[in-house]
Formats: structure tokens, sequence, C-alpha cells
């Protein structure tokens, strides 16, 4: 099974700080972390790497963009993709298990 690296960005955009997870260089999928939406866009991202688990090994790899300095979120957003590694592991192997 192929391995892919899915780079998720702390980036900003205006005053909006974004978490961008790149898919592929055409496919983006972007959270505003300062919108009320943002734990729906959290459940289409996971959707999409759970889609990408069925071909892949698929591991997330923390970026921030030069010059973002909010370290709260950073140290935050550095944590959530620690996390969302552990659970793509954790049902990766409920998958090989059950197959």
């Amino acid at each position: 099974m192929d391995r892919m690296i899915i780079v998720v960005e702390l980036t900003v955009s205006g005053e909006t700080d974004i978490l961008m997870f790149h898919f592929s260089e055409e496919e983006k999928l972007t959270v505003n972390l300062n919108s009320s939406e943002s734990q729906s866009d959290f459940k289409i991202v996971f959707s999409k790497l759970l889609e990408m688990m069925l071909d892949s090994d698929v591991l997330s790899s923390f970026k921030k963009t030069e010059g973002y300095s909010k370290d709260l979120y950073i140290d935050v957003c550095k944590e959530y993709v620690e996390d969302l590694n552990r659970e793509l592991a954790e049902v990766r192997k409920s998958l090989i298990d059950s197959l």
C-alpha cells in the first residue's frame, strides 16, 4: 500500500486563520479556524481522509506559513495533527483487521 503525506498548513488570509489540507496540487480543503462552521469543515476533511485510506496509507504533516506568529494556534494545530495521525493509524488498523 502506498503512503500519502497530506501537508496540513497553518496560514492566515487577511484576519482569518486557516488550516489548509493539501490533498494534491489541485485539491485543497480549508478550515476557517475563526468560524463557527469549523467543526463541520473538519468532518468534511476527516471524511476525505477516510476515503483516501481505502487506497493508501495516509499520514499528515504539520507546516506553518513563514511569518505566522500566533503561538497558541501553532501549538494547538501541531497537537491536532499529531492526534489526527494517531486516529488515522487506529482506523487503518481497524480496517485491516476487518478485512
